[in-house]
């Protein structure tokens, strides 16, 4: 299990995003208590995540590498 940086979530509050020690990233459905996608953006740890003002695209920022990885919620 790896250690969660940041959450945050969507503006429906349906749906949490959150980041690891890992680089990785996750949607969550909270209704569920699941995740929904998982994405490795690793090998550098997510120090924040975000959603987009339309709540469907989820984005987080890992450094030192500056990399930037995208989910989309396709719920909807």
């Amino acid at each position: 299990m790896h250690s969660c940086n940041h959450a945050t979530f969507n503006m429906k509050g349906d749906t949490i995003v959150s980041c690891d020690s890992y680089g990785v990233l996750k949607l969550w459905d909270i209704r569920k208590g699941a995740p929904m996608v998982s994405i490795d953006a690793g090998p550098h740890p997510g120090n924040h995540v975000t959603f987009d003002p339309s709540g469907y695209l989820a984005g987080t920022f890992v450094s030192p590498a500056f990399r930037q990885s995208l989910a989309k919620d396709d719920r909807n």
